[in-house]
Protein backbone atom coordinates (compact mmCIF):
# COMPACT_ATOMS: atom_id res chain seq x y z
CA UNK A 1 0.00 0.00 0.00
CA UNK A 2 1.32 3.42 -0.83
CA UNK A 3 1.89 6.01 1.87
CA UNK A 4 -0.74 8.21 0.21
CA UNK A 5 -3.33 5.40 0.30
CA UNK A 6 -2.53 4.72 3.95
CA UNK A 7 -3.02 8.40 4.79
CA UNK A 8 -6.34 8.46 2.94
CA UNK A 9 -7.60 5.40 4.82
CA UNK A 10 -6.50 6.81 8.14
CA UNK A 11 -8.20 10.13 7.36
CA UNK A 12 -11.44 8.36 6.40
CA UNK A 13 -11.40 6.28 9.58
CA UNK A 14 -10.81 9.40 11.69
CA UNK A 15 -13.84 11.06 10.05
CA UNK A 16 -16.05 8.20 11.25
CA UNK A 17 -14.29 7.73 14.59
CA UNK A 18 -14.89 11.43 15.37
CA UNK A 19 -18.59 10.88 14.57
CA UNK A 20 -18.47 13.48 11.78
CA UNK A 21 -20.81 11.27 9.71
CA UNK A 22 -23.46 11.30 12.44
CA UNK A 23 -24.96 14.79 12.28
CA UNK A 24 -27.84 14.95 14.75
CA UNK A 25 -30.27 17.87 14.73
CA UNK A 26 -32.36 16.62 17.63
CA UNK A 27 -30.53 14.43 20.15
CA UNK A 28 -33.88 13.45 21.70
CA UNK A 29 -34.93 11.80 18.44
CA UNK A 30 -32.14 9.20 18.60
CA UNK A 31 -31.53 6.34 21.00
CA UNK A 32 -29.50 3.16 21.17
CA UNK A 33 -31.04 0.14 19.48
CA UNK A 34 -32.61 -2.50 21.71
CA UNK A 35 -30.85 -5.82 21.30
CA UNK A 36 -27.87 -4.29 19.46
CA UNK A 37 -24.48 -3.13 20.75
CA UNK A 38 -24.49 0.35 22.31
CA UNK A 39 -22.74 1.86 19.28
CA UNK A 40 -25.86 1.45 17.10
CA UNK A 41 -28.42 4.26 17.14
CA UNK A 42 -31.86 4.59 15.55
CA UNK A 43 -34.24 7.49 15.10
CA UNK A 44 -37.65 7.71 16.81
CA UNK A 45 -39.47 7.19 13.51
CA UNK A 46 -37.64 3.91 12.90
CA UNK A 47 -36.45 5.11 9.51
CA UNK A 48 -32.70 5.01 10.10
CA UNK A 49 -30.03 3.18 12.05
CA UNK A 50 -26.39 4.26 12.21
CA UNK A 51 -23.20 2.97 13.79
CA UNK A 52 -21.65 5.79 15.83
CA UNK A 53 -18.04 5.49 14.64
CA UNK A 54 -16.82 3.11 17.33
CA UNK A 55 -15.75 0.51 14.74
CA UNK A 56 -13.53 3.05 12.94
CA UNK A 57 -12.02 4.11 16.28
CA UNK A 58 -11.27 0.47 17.12
CA UNK A 59 -9.55 0.01 13.75
CA UNK A 60 -7.41 3.12 14.34
CA UNK A 61 -6.36 1.74 17.74
CA UNK A 62 -5.34 -1.55 16.08
CA UNK A 63 -8.05 -3.61 17.77
CA UNK A 64 -9.03 -6.96 16.30
CA UNK A 65 -12.36 -6.42 14.52
CA UNK A 66 -14.57 -9.44 15.06
CA UNK A 67 -18.18 -9.26 13.93
CA UNK A 68 -20.97 -11.47 15.18
CA UNK A 69 -21.60 -13.12 11.81
CA UNK A 70 -17.80 -13.41 11.24
CA UNK A 71 -18.27 -12.65 7.53
CA UNK A 72 -16.00 -10.29 5.66
CA UNK A 73 -17.96 -7.22 4.53
CA UNK A 74 -18.31 -6.99 0.74
CA UNK A 75 -15.74 -4.98 -1.19
CA UNK A 76 -16.71 -1.47 -2.24
CA UNK A 77 -16.90 -0.59 -5.94
CA UNK A 78 -13.45 0.51 -7.07
CA UNK A 79 -11.68 -0.99 -4.04
CA UNK A 80 -8.37 -2.65 -5.01
CA UNK A 81 -8.37 -6.42 -4.60
CA UNK A 82 -4.86 -6.68 -3.12
CA UNK A 83 -4.65 -7.13 0.65
CA UNK A 84 -4.13 -4.00 2.70
CA UNK A 85 -1.18 -4.06 5.05
CA UNK A 86 -1.74 -3.01 8.68
CA UNK A 87 -1.40 0.70 9.38
CA UNK A 88 1.35 1.37 11.90
CA UNK A 89 0.97 4.14 14.47
CA UNK A 90 3.03 7.24 13.72
CA UNK A 91 3.76 6.07 10.18
CA UNK A 92 1.37 8.36 8.37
Amino acid sequence: MSVQTERQLRRALRFYAAKEHFAVSDHNAWDTVSGEPQNYWCDDAGTAMVEDGSIAAMALRGAQLVFEDDEEPPMCPGEPEHPISPIKEGGA
